[in-house]
């Protein structure tokens, strides 16, 4: 299992709501008409669909090619983490240890002087 990548922050700024993922009811309707709604499952994941990170292009955090905090989140991303399919350790978002998540789509990026804000969701698993 990959762990969040050391050489990127993680003051991460949650944009908007977050729930519990959907489609993890299950309502039965008996033939008496009564409905019941229960969980599919113990664990309902938690869907973060607007999280901001502010990365720095310009710092040098290690030698090689990927030198900068960015290019570190990219190269992670890109090639360790298969373009955000595999999933990952890392904090949890709301609340106390440990939690896996997997991205929620591409990350998009935005760009002025060095800095860079990084848009994302995801989805913990």
């Amino acid at each position: 299992m990959n762990s969040w990548n050391p050489l990127v922050n993680q003051d991460f700024a949650l944009e908007g709501d977050y729930g519990l993922s959907e489609d993890f009811t299950e309502t039965i309707e008996f033939e008496s008409g009564k409905k019941r709604e229960h969980l599919k499952n113990t664990f309902i994941p938690y869907e973060f669909t607007s999280i901001s990170l502010m990365l720095d292009d310009n710092k040098i955090v290690t030698a090689g090619v990927n030198n900068t905090e960015f290019k570190q989140f990219v190269y992670w991303h890109d090639i360790i983490l298969r373009y955000g399919t595999l999933p990952f350790v890392m904090k949890k978002l709301n609340g106390e240890g440990d939690a896996v998540y997997k991205f929620m789509g591409k990350p998009k990026y935005d760009r002025a002087k060095g800095i860079v804000m990084v848009s994302f969701g995801l989805r913990e698993e």
